[in-house]
């Protein structure tokens, strides 16, 4: 696999963000910041689908590509679970709009956002995964 280094440098970048967000989703939380935590959360797991598509050449610079992208590695990964993450991300991405998002929902979803995000991870070559929260 071929990638330019402007790809490379796009890619890490994008797994430096999973990580921020995935760790100031967990201080908002701590706060009691429950929709700010869940937007979080919603960006790291995005941030490791873009890291990836990236990495593939794939443009998903519109949410619907973003969500393709997403069922298409879930399908291809035969991992129902991929796409879960990513979908319970997203509507705590619009319930961060909505300031309606409960601390239980929250806190029940982060073990599949997790999962989501070190499998999706796992698929990015080991050159562009020197930066990985665990």
């Amino acid at each position: 696999m071929t990638i330019t280094p402007e790809a490379a440098t796009k890619a890490r970048r994008h797994l430096e963000h999973r990580d921020q967000y995935f760790e100031n989703a967990r201080e908002a939380l701590a706060k009691d910041e429950i929709s700010k935590a869940g937007e979080l959360f919603w960006g790291s797991v995005t941030q490791v689908f873009h890291a990836l598509a990236t990495v593939r050449g794939v443009d998903v610079q519109r949410h619907r590509r973003l969500k393709n992208f997403a069922t298409h590695i879930s399908n291809q990964a035969k991992d129902p679970n991929i796409l879960g993450g990513f979908l319970a991300a997203e509507i705590l991405h619009t319930g961060f709009y909505d300031v309606d998002v409960e601390r239980a929902d929250l806190e029940a979803a982060i073990p599949l956002f997790r999962y989501t995000i070190d499998t999706v991870t796992d698929l990015i070559p080991d050159d562009f995964r020197n930066h990985r929260n665990e």
